[in-house]
This record gives C-alpha cells, sequence and structure tokens, in this order.
C-alpha cells in the first residue's frame, strides 16, 4: 500500500475483509493503526460481529469509518427468527 500511495494511488474506501474474520488476525489493531497513520482514506470493516463482545475489538472497529456485520444462520428459519422480516 505505501507505494501505491506514494504515486497519489486513489480509492473510496480501504477494505478490511479476508477468507476469515479479520478481527481475529493477530494484528488487526497494528493493521488499523498503519492504515491512520499513513492515508485518510476512509476504512470499512466487513465482519460476522463474532467477536465484538470484546472490548478490545469493539475500541479497534470504532476507528473505522465504516462496519458493517453479517447476519448469516444455519436454516431459513432461523435467519426469519433473528432477522424478523416484515
Amino acid at each position: 500500500m505505501g507505494e501505491w500511495l506514494k504515486w497519489n494511488g486513489q480509492m473510496d474506501y480501504i477494505t478490511l475483509t479476508g477468507s476469515g474474520e479479520p478481527t481475529l488476525h493477530s494484528m488487526f489493531i497494528k493493521v488499523l493503526e498503519f492504515i491512520r497513520s499513513k492515508t485518510n482514506i476512509p476504512a470499512v470493516l466487513l465482519t460476522n460481529g463474532t467477536t465484538l463482545q470484546s472490548r478490545q475489538v469493539r475500541e479497534a472497529a470504532a476507528c473505522v469509518n465504516v462496519v458493517k456485520v453479517s447476519l448469516n444462520a444455519w436454516n431459513q428459519a432461523t435467519y426469519e427468527w433473528m432477522n424478523r422480516p416484515t
């Protein structure tokens, strides 16, 4: 990212995601600190929300501009019970 920014790279958002839950990464907080120290580009966190009960994760997530929490279930009936669509 450093080289890209050095050459005036532009983007709408920096998105934190992956093939797993990004907040479980051992350097999650350091990654956010790096992004904040190098750019003013808004950051988005895509999370399943399982780690948001942790105060440290919530404090780190508060540093991003957008937190998008997914809602999943093991079957349609459970999804509808949790989501309560109208």
